[in-house]
């Protein structure tokens, strides 16, 4: 059961600093994702001496120190999360007295943290634990002020949740899911600090709290990272791929071929400089197809289009032109061209590939009875509007969607 929980803490460590990263290079300079780097950050301290804490089997003074180190994250945990949910929920102005209060309880008790009176010693708990912390006299304080975060921070979701609608309400739905699963996995651990036989085994569900942002970031543009995730996931994929052929072929070498090591490394490393660049196409191409936007180079498609544009005067030319550009760049399944007539105001279809008569007709026709929105000169992305939009228009981007139709 150590162990195992040790590894629990491990990953949740590893997932929130990767995601906390994630945001953070997106765009560095907005609060938002600095408030959410220093939450995962801080989960990531929790976690690192939860993981280091647990591996401790005879070293006293150790894991000592390492459930000191986890009691400093879990102070900065509920802060920077009621924090960034203010802030990205815009209602800092509102909730800032309490935000002030949080931060200045987190420094007091940061400042004794690595003393007696947060937490005063570990000590076996039966045979399952070897080192368990116990409270020190703050550590009660402590605990009160952190479940009065957790409870001021749930009522700043619900009460938006219940303000909100269409897509701001669902994504406030994933972050009360994973503010929900984060706290009662992670409380789960303060009951055998005071002797209540109750084991963590929760912990390990801890790790659905930054998944579940994950997602509603990925997912609806929570917080528009989803570059930024596939270009590591290209990364990582191509990285891993030439790693796992290094380290197959290195292993079958020196099975078979035992003498041949030098010149094996050679052409180990001249074959995966050569190889890598069709892998990480093969990879980007993975990326474009199946996570929906793309890693295109824009200045180059804007460029090689702008080029083919001016190279004729035949508009069925261009249309094709747009056709294989976009193509290159997302690898839709179809793709539509429809120019606005001012004369008639509405929409004619004057390109499109892989759609039959009857779908373009019916395309058409939805397509023209969002004229006022579409006027509004903005991508539209359709899974948003058949959430956000009134009865109406609703029901017309859901028949779009229908169709497959992703955004306009």
């Amino acid at each position: 059961m150590q162990t195992f929980l040790a590894i629990t803490g491990l990953s949740n460590a590893l997932i929130s600093l990767g995601l906390g990263f994630l945001v953070l290079a997106k765009d560095r300079k907005k609060l938002v994702h600095q408030l959410f780097f220093l939450m995962s950050f801080s989960i990531f301290a929790w976690a690192i001496g939860y993981f280091f804490w647990l591996r401790q089997f005879s070293d006293w003074e150790l894991a000592l120190f390492w459930a000191r180190v986890l009691t400093v994250g879990s102070i900065f945990v509920p802060i920077f999360h009621m924090h960034w949910l203010a802030a990205y929920l815009d209602i800092f102005r509102k909730n800032r007295y309490m935000i002030w209060y949080s931060y200045a309880q987190g420094i007091f008790f940061l400042a004794f943290s690595f003393s007696p009176l947060m937490v005063s010693g570990v000590k076996p708990f039966r045979d399952i634990f070897t080192f368990w912390p116990q409270p020190g006299i703050l550590y009660h304080f402590y605990l009160f002020n952190f479940l009065i975060s957790l409870l001021y921070s749930t009522y700043l979701l619900i009460s938006q949740y219940r303000k909100s609608q269409g897509m701001k309400k669902l994504k406030i739905k994933y972050l009360m899911l994973a503010s929900f699963v984060g706290y009662v996995s992670g409380c789960s651990n303060f009951p055998l600090w005071y002797g209540i036989p109750i084991i963590p085994v929760t912990n390990v569900l801890f790790s659905f709290f930054p998944f579940f942002i994950g997602y509603a970031i990925v997912k609806h543009h929570l917080m528009d990272i989803k570059l930024v995730l596939k270009k590591s996931t290209v990364l990582l994929a191509s990285i891993g791929t030439i790693l796992a052929y290094l380290i197959g072929v290195r292993y079958l070498s020196l099975k078979f071929f035992p003498s041949g090591g030098f010149w094996i490394d050679i052409l180990l490393v001249l074959t995966s400089i050569s190889i890598y660049p069709a892998i990480k196409n093969f990879y980007l191409k993975l990326a474009n197809k199946y996570f929906f936007s793309s890693l295109y180079n824009f200045p180059e498609l804007v460029g090689s289009l702008s080029e083919k544009i001016s190279s004729t005067l035949d508009i069925n030319d261009i249309y094709t032109y747009l056709n294989d550009s976009f193509y290159f760049a997302f690898y839709p399944k179809n793709f539509s061209l429809l120019l606005y007539e001012k004369l008639n105001q509405e929409f004619s279809l004057k390109y499109s590939s892989n759609l039959d008569l009857t779908s373009r007709t019916k395309l058409l026709k939805n397509i023209n009875q969002l004229v006022g929105v579409i006027n509004q000169q903005k991508i539209i992305f359709i899974d948003d509007l058949a959430l956000s939009a009134d009865n109406e228009i609703k029901t017309i981007a859901q028949e779009i969607r229908k169709m497959r139709v992703s955004f306009l």
